[in-house]
């Protein structure tokens, strides 16, 4: 799967997920934009330290392919995402304009 389908692919889970869901991605994802700030550090150990178990929830999956897909995009897929994330949710882009103006 290239680059562009996996960001179509975590378009369509973001699209599936309860208020709940996206509001813990939208932490995973704001320690992937400021990956110095120390409360990105900490949640990405313990992101990691969840996912170890042996069967895990469907969310967690996608949560750690996303990790693992958005450790790898150029930077073009990951504005691509982030475009797409805000057309489909106000709210959460709200949080993101508000996390950028607080951190840059």
């Amino acid at each position: 799967m290239g680059s562009e389908e996996e960001v179509l692919c975590v378009v369509n889970w973001f699209r599936l997920w309860t208020p709940a869901q996206r509001d813990h991605f939208l932490n995973l994802l704001l320690a992937k934009l400021n990956p110095h700030h120390p409360e990105a550090q900490l949640l990405e150990s313990t992101q990691r330290l969840s996912l170890h178990g042996l069967s895990l929830p469907v969310f967690e999956c996608q949560l750690n392919l996303f990790s693992r897909y958005y450790d790898n995009w150029l930077s073009t897929q990951r504005d691509l995402l982030l475009v797409r994330l805000v057309q489909l949710d106000s709210s959460f882009a709200a949080s993101l304009q508000a996390y950028s103006s607080a951190y840059n």
